[in-house]
């Protein structure tokens, strides 16, 4: 690995080497730090020259502790009290790793080091916010690996790759094949911020994060200082037992055998085809909407219609985890010793990982079933074209099979359909029926879907939260139920993805006529705005849905009141006159005529004793307020009046 320079006064600059330095994090840890490397089935992407093969994958870099940081670093001056914690959260793991190691140094020097690594993450995640606004079209280029060099000329590309893949595929990359790159413009950013750094600070960096990465396998105290921190910064006060996070990295890691153990316990499998069903009719649902959609030309709307129709699903579990020869082959070469540290077979368990995937590359490209069923995941994957929902979502409160159908589509139904939509929105439209990235959607019709997505996102910005003083940030769109403390909710506007649920419930109804039909929603209502927001619909009049429920209701009303004139009609006694103008009726064109008449002078007879009705009840509620105005007013006439006969 080489030495750390803030605890090692040996380090020297003239051997530092950034190549080499991350081919031993990336071996040991799967650290890549300034960009990574990924192998996984839901990872690898298609070479879109051939379809059949899997190629390398080059993603972003990420932040030191994730996203939900983030809004510390882009302004440190109003978190400057989240900063100074982070700080001494930073400084605290240093103490323990050399109190561990057996090393001490000047506490000073580290304070002025962990300064510059603050500084240095700071701009990190600035330059993934700048990136987060990347143009679509950005986010993926095929190259080769000598492209790389391109946008990354700090590290010897070949080399890396050579070092880091397995043995049986250094041929294949000194080949020079095709990868891909994701967001090139910020790969090429990150290179130039890394080259203007002093390498002191790189490597300080690279190798705290190292550190880092073993947090929550080699000590109590150390994942206690991780846990403190989330409750400082996040407001997430929670305390796990040691036992819980080694068991959680167990899970995650051998996620079918676990998955499969608990399949066969708690999973009642007749759920799985019920899904599949729902998901096979959402999907024809949306094709139906595709047909009625008059603002999308009509090469892109069909293949729309292709790409809901090419879907896959991948519901519940994998066959292998009901299959035991199957899973035994899934993990045939992964050994696990029980002589070694919990941590060095969580190590063991990475690299089995990474070279399992990394032999896909060099086999034809298959659709494998994305997630397990330890994920709780509900997911669209763009590269596959593939919906996600795993098993541990197909139960309350999103699903139960002796439910009527109603609350099942209404609940996983809207899980779905969210996921489904994702093949459309600003990402997913980049990506055709096969997961291939192209621009398939003619110049109007995209316009227009800008336009309208547009409306949505204002729509969102007009909420207020947190005290009524913020608000929500309408480019970021669970369904979960929530009750978040000020605090928290705060933080939450700022970092999360997803919208308050409060909003992601009433704005959706506000924008379906349906609703306001339902309940007879005014005009003007919160729930019945005067202009509605719909992507893939028609644009829709408020009136229109108001309008509808009121017909709906005086049509109600109407069969009400033509059953007390039919009960009424049978009191009424024929007089001469009406019995001379029934004959005569009779006579011309038969009785209907009258008897409508009747029926209507009737009605209007009814209607003009409920209104007057309507009106005394009115003035009899009124009249005591009546009494005490004019009690007030003459009250006051004369108090005027009383100066005067003075």
């Amino acid at each position: 690995m080489g030495s750390w320079p803030m605890v090692d006064d040996s380090w020297e600059e003239s051997k530092y080497h950034l190549t080499n330095l991350l081919v031993n994090t990336t071996i040991t840890r799967h650290e890549s730090m300034f960009f990574d490397i990924q192998n996984t089935p839901d990872f690898l992407k298609r070479d879109k020259n051939n379809t059949d093969k899997a190629i390398i994958h080059v993603m972003s870099l990420k932040s030191m502790f994730g996203e939900k940081f983030h809004e510390i670093y882009l302004d440190p001056e109003w978190h400057n009290e989240e900063i100074d914690i982070i700080r001494e959260y930073l400084k605290m793991n240093v103490r323990h790793f050399m109190a561990d190691a057996g090393i001490s140094r000047n506490e000073s020097a580290i304070s002025d080091d962990i300064d510059e690594i603050i500084q240095f993450e700071t701009q990190i995640v600035n330059l993934l916010k700048e990136a987060s606004n990347n143009d679509p079209s950005d986010q993926l280029k095929f190259a080769r690996i000598s492209d790389l060099k391109e946008h990354f000329p700090l590290i010897n590309w070949e080399h890396f790759m050579v070092e880091v893949y397995p043995a049986a595929l250094e041929s294949y990359i000194l080949h020079n094949p095709r990868i891909v790159i994701q967001d090139t413009p910020l790969l090429t950013r990150v290179s130039e911020l890394v080259s203007k750094t002093e390498p002191r600070i790189i490597v300080n960096y690279v190798m705290l994060r190292y550190a880092l990465s073993w947090n929550n396998e080699i000590g109590t105290k150390y994942e206690l200082l991780w846990q403190a921190l989330e409750s400082n910064i996040l407001h997430e006060n929670k305390v796990e037992m040691r036992w819980k996070n080694c068991m959680d990295i167990a899970t995650k890691t051998m996620s079918h055998a676990t998955g499969a153990m608990w399949l066969r316990e708690y999973f009642d499998k007749e759920s799985k085809s019920i899904v599949d069903q729902i998901v096979t009719d959402i999907r024809m649902t949306f094709i139906e909407i595709l047909n009625e959609n008059k603002w999308m030309g009509n090469e892109t709307k069909q293949a729309a219609i292709v790409k809901v129709q090419q879907m896959t699903k991948h519901i519940a579990y994998p066959e292998l985890e009901i299959d035991d020869k199957k899973l035994d082959k899934y993990y045939k070469h992964l050994h696990i010793n029980p002589n070694l540290t919990f941590s060095d077979n969580y190590e063991q368990i990475l690299n089995w990982h990474f070279v399992k995937g990394a032999y896909h590359i060099l086999e034809p490209y298959e659709i494998e079933f994305i997630t397990n069923s330890n994920d709780f995941e509900a997911e669209y994957i763009q590269e596959k074209n593939t919906i996600v929902i795993s098993a541990p979502i197909i139960r309350a409160p999103f699903f139960d099979k002796d439910a009527p159908f109603s609350f099942n589509y209404a609940a996983i139904g809207s899980v779905i359909g969210h996921e489904l939509i994702h093949g459309f929105d600003h990402e997913g439209m980049y990506y055709d029926e096969k997961g291939e990235y192209r621009d398939w959607w003619d110049e109007s019709s995209k316009n227009e879907f800008y336009r309208r997505a547009e409306c949505i996102v204002k729509q969102y910005s007009r909420v207020k939260v947190v005290d009524k003083k913020h608000r929500i940030d309408g480019n970021q769109t669970l369904i979960w139920c929530q009750n978040y403390e000020i605090r928290q909710q705060f933080h939450r506007l700022q970092s999360d993805e997803h919208s308050p649920g409060f909003a992601r419930v009433n704005i959706p109804l506000a924008n379906m006529p349906e609703f306001a039909k339902a309940y007879a929603c005014p005009i003007g209502s919160r729930m019945n705005p005067s202009s509605r927001c719909t992507v893939w619909g028609d644009d829709v009049d408020p009136t229109t849905a108001y309008d509808d429920a009121k017909q709906i209701q005086m049509k109600e009303i109407a069969k009400l009141l033509l059953k007390k004139v039919h009960s009424a009609k049978s009191t009424i006694t024929e007089t001469p006159v009406m019995k001379s103008s029934k004959k005569k009726s009779k006579e011309e064109s038969g009785e209907f005529s009258n008897n409508r008449i009747l029926i209507w002078l009737t009605v209007v007879k009814i209607l003009l004793v409920l209104i007057i009705g309507i009106l005394g009840i009115l003035l009899i509620l009124t009249m005591p307020n009546r009494i005490v105005k004019l009690q007030r007013e003459n009250l006051s006439n004369q108090n005027h009046r009383m100066p005067l006969m003075n």
